[in-house]
């Protein structure tokens, strides 16, 4: 029988040691990728889901309601919570529908109570203005 060097032996044992670990190694470099994936599905789920609520909030509405409403519209605005609709997540992630549904929700919501806020100041300032003109033509009518 032939004796086998040191060298030999230890790179046939370095070869099969990798040989066995290759699977291993494969699976670690596929759930970086899914990983990755998922972080991409719920970034593109946050950023749909901002785009949508922009697109779908009725501005005019909750401007009306914040100046007509005044306390009573910002209060509404405020308390109702918009839901996204369920047609953009048929087929989705789990992942991306949650991000999409938060993002929607915060985004919409934040449209709401700033068109509502607009809306009342803008009522509060036509309402100074009115006031200050029946003072002035009060004023001007005693003289």
């Amino acid at each position: 029988m032939r004796k086998v060097s040191g060298l030999k032996k230890s790179s046939v044992f370095a070869l099969a040691g990798l040989i066995m670990m290759t699977p291993i190694l494969a699976q670690a470099q596929q759930g970086r990728f899914m990983l990755a994936q998922a972080r991409s599905e719920v970034e593109q789920g946050r950023i749909d889901g901002e785009r949508d609520a922009q697109a779908a909030t009725n501005k005019p509405l909750w401007f009306v309601a914040g100046c007509l409403g005044g306390i009573i519209g910002l209060v509404v605005a405020y308390a109702i919570e918009p839901s996204p609709p369920a047609t953009k997540l048929l087929g989705k992630s789990p992942e991306y529908t949650a991000a999409y549904t938060d993002a929607y929700k915060a985004t919409a919501k934040s449209v709401q109570t700033r068109m509502a806020w607009t809306g009342c100041g803008v009522a509060a300032a036509l309402y100074a203005v009115y006031i200050i003109l029946v003072v002035a033509a009060a004023s001007s009518s005693s003289s």
